[in-house]
């Protein structure tokens, strides 16, 4: 009787364990989804219109983000003024124009909006590079955003095919606890929750052992 309780206390911790990191995987993954990820054509003016929802009261980061690689030219040199694209060396005047707007869904007001002119390089990865176009911060809620890109003032960039992409940046600061939350928890799981599941998981199964040997003795 007591083995019996303790094998169904066993698989219950587990069960909840397995569940709250079902949920938590759930929950932190929305929480930290990309909010816009567009397509831009820089051979022409590209508007944006969309409904977001904002699950957090975090500060967002506007990007355009571009392919590190176009042929054999690297982007990210080109950008941080480091060497020649297309034949073209960095100049300080290449941007592009940026001009967007997050308006409220249930009072039709602007929340938050700007224009941007610049094509900052904020990080890069080994296919990939980030320019940076705004920060944003806005209450929880649904919104409208647009944005219109206009062709840029930079014609060797002319073939190349970034998106418009809002999201979190890559950094561990948060202003929230929803992301304090997400960023501890990521870090807790595989250290503490994860082996705990592993050990009851085997305790659970050792606990089967004399249950099988009894009813083969009594057979």
């Amino acid at each position: 009787m007591k083995s019996s309780s303790t094998k169904n206390s066993l698989l219950i911790a587990i069960g909840v364990l397995v569940l709250s990191q079902v949920l938590f995987w759930l929950w932190s993954t929305w929480i930290t989804r990309t909010l816009v990820d567009e397509p831009v054509l820089l051979g022409a003016t590209t508007v944006i219109d969309r409904t977001i929802r904002v699950p957090v009261a975090e500060t967002y980061e506007l990007s355009l983000v571009f392919p590190r690689y176009i042929g054999q030219d690297d982007l990210r040199d080109y950008l941080d003024g480091e060497g020649y694209f297309k034949g073209q060396w960095p100049a300080g005047s290449a941007s592009i124009p940026v001009k967007w707007s997050l308006t409220n869904a249930r009072t039709n007001r602007v929340a938050a909006s700007g224009v941007a002119n610049t094509l900052e390089l904020t990080a890069w990865s080994h296919d990939t590079v980030w320019t940076h176009v705004a920060h944003v911060k806005v209450p929880a809620g649904a919104y409208a955003f647009k944005a219109e890109v206009l062709k840029p003032q930079a014609p060797e960039l002319g073939g190349a095919e970034p998106r418009l992409e809002l999201a979190l940046p890559g950094r561990k600061a948060s202003s929230t606890w929803q992301l304090s939350v997400v960023f501890w928890g990521s870090l807790i799981a595989p250290v503490v929750i994860w082996p705990l599941t592993m050990l009851l998981v085997g305790l659970a199964l050792w606990q089967l052992r004399p249950a099988k040997r009894d009813k083969k003795v009594g057979s």
